[in-house]
């Protein structure tokens, strides 16, 4: 998906974002979407008027009367391609964790060794030992770290995405 110039524009106000998002959920009317963000409806309609010219929205008359404004392929395509960014990440902070576990509980069984002696030979028992790795530990915990951090922020990346306002979550 390519977006030109105006579009940038249309999305360089949060509350033309917050529409987005408000319409990805279903579509609304003017009225619903200015109370949902808390706006006059005079300044909604101007922010729809924006979107629906750089084709990000679509406006809808309804045979009552009502029109209804909902997400263009085009619009629908931005929150996409954002969802598909936010499961990678998330997919990434799992893989992590999963690895860093790993390594710690590598450490905590430790690895056989075989000590070999090549004057007298002693018996097996006594030259089999188990030895706990240290860096298998430090690895570990650090991996573990690295996918708590990207857990964080990526939920902080989906709430900007695709969370609400508090005065929309209201609504």
């Amino acid at each position: 998906m390519e977006l030109d110039r105006p579009a940038f524009r249309a999305l360089s106000s949060d509350t033309r974002i917050n529409m987005l998002k408000a319409l990805n959920e279903r579509r609304k009317t003017v009225t619903e979407l200015a109370k949902s963000l808390n706006l006059s409806k005079s300044a909604a309609y101007e922010h729809l008027t924006l979107l629906t010219e750089v084709e990000l929205v679509r406006k809808i008359e309804t045979e009552n009367k009502w029109v209804y404004y909902e997400l263009t392929d085009k619009g629908f395509g931005l929150l996409r391609n954002n969802l598909k960014k936010v499961i990678f990440i998330l997919s990434s902070a799992m893989i992590t964790l999963a690895a860093g576990s790993y390594e710690v509980v590598r450490y905590i069984v430790g690895e056989p060794f075989t000590i070999r002696y090549f004057i007298e030979p002693l018996p097996a028992e006594a030259v089999k030992m188990v030895v706990h790795e240290p860096t298998h530990l430090i690895f570990g915990f650090t991996l573990i770290i690295a996918g708590v951090f990207i857990m964080y922020f990526s939920r902080r990346l989906k709430n900007l995405l695709f969370g609400f306002t508090r005065t929309f979550s209201e609504a």
